[in-house]
Parts: structure tokens; sequence; C-alpha cells
């Protein structure tokens, strides 16, 4: 596979940058999260991001919709903020510097709109925007029956649900019930305070 094809591909539908002022200028103009994508030369997961994830016309569509992507070199001075142990990594980060997601290496592009999804839910409510966050949520959950990231974007629909509603907790409790229903033994069951609860009281 050449290297070539992980710098330079460019879906018709889908602008990318390769400076961080312009990226943010961009990015406060449109009103959008920042992707923030780390790379280097003779990386399989680069090659593989650049080569297959990122022309998916879904996944360029879904980029081009609410994130300005920034694509830099992992010798890039602002490189050093963002603590990176992997490449490639992509960052979910709004303007004020608060990093929503953080994605290792390749995956399919089903998968990666799952994790779109999920960093800009996490953005959205974190700045109050919880309709919209459970909005994207569950067009995530609606997308695709089923999925690794499945059990995680219904944890988080349930607590997208709950703020939306105004401390609904018939909603978060109904999602977080499928959830443990669905996926007894996923780590995000796990973390309904139920689950423990139970575990103690079966102890």
């Amino acid at each position: 596979m050449s290297n070539s094809n992980s710098m330079n591909v460019n879906p018709a539908s889908l602008v990318q940058v390769h400076d961080w002022e312009t990226a943010e200028k961009r990015a406060r103009e449109e009103r959008k999260f920042l992707l923030v994508h780390v790379e280097k030369e003779d990386c399989i997961g680069c090659e593989l991001l650049g080569g297959i994830v990122y022309p998916d016309p879904v996944v360029a569509a879904a980029i081009d919709k609410n994130f300005v992507l920034l694509r830099l070199d992992h010798k890039d001075l602002k490189v050093r903020e963002l603590n990176i142990i992997w490449l490639p990594t992509v960052l979910i980060r709004d303007l004020r510097g608060q990093e929503h997601g953080r994605h290792v290496n390749a995956a399919p592009p089903e998968d990666f709109l799952d994790f779109l999804a999920l960093g800009e839910a996490h953005g959205r409510m974190r700045s109050a925007s919880y309709v919209r966050a459970e909005q994207v949520l569950a067009d995530a959950l609606a997308r695709r029956p089923d999925g690794p990231l499945h059990p995680e974007l219904l944890y988080w629909h349930a607590i997208a649900g709950y703020w939306k509603g105004h401390h609904d907790g018939e909603f978060r409790d109904r999602v977080w019930s499928d959830l443990r229903a669905r996926y007894p033994d996923s780590i995000w069951s796990h973390r309904v305070p139920e689950h423990l609860t139970q575990t103690a009281a079966v102890g």
C-alpha cells in the first residue's frame, strides 16, 4: 500500500486543512468541532484511514456536516500538546481546547461513524445542547441495529435523554434496562448503578 494515499486522499465532498490556525478559523465561522487527525509516513493505520475511511461517502458527509478535518504530521509542534502515544490518532475537540473523543488506529467506516457520533454528543452535552446530543445518539443507534460501540451509544443516549427531558429518570432507566438486557457483559452495562447494587445483593 503506497504512502501517497495516506497523506493526499481528498474526497470531493470533504475539505481538509493542514494548519491549526486555518482550521480553527473555519470551525469558528462554521460553528463546527475540530477533527484533529495526527499521522506519519509509512503508517498502515494512517493509510487505511486516508484510503478507505475518509473517502467513504457517508463518513465524508458526516465530517463535512459537523467537523473541520485538520490533518497534521506527527512532527508538527502543536502535536506535542496532544499527548499522542500511537498513530494514527484522531481527536474531537472544540475551540476551547476541550477534548470530546479520541480514536486510535483505523476502523471500518461504520464504526468510525459511531465514534464521530459519540464525540459530537459529548461536545453537545458539555455545552448543554441536550436536545441535539440526544438526537445525534438516536440517529447513530437507528443507523444500524448493532455494532461494537452500540452499548456505549445506548449508555450515553440514556444520559442525554435524561438531561433533555429535565431529569427524565424514566427515559434513562428504560434505555439502561435495554442496555443491560442486550449486553449484560459489557462494561457499559456494569456502569449502570443497578448492576453493582444487584451484584452486591447476590454476594
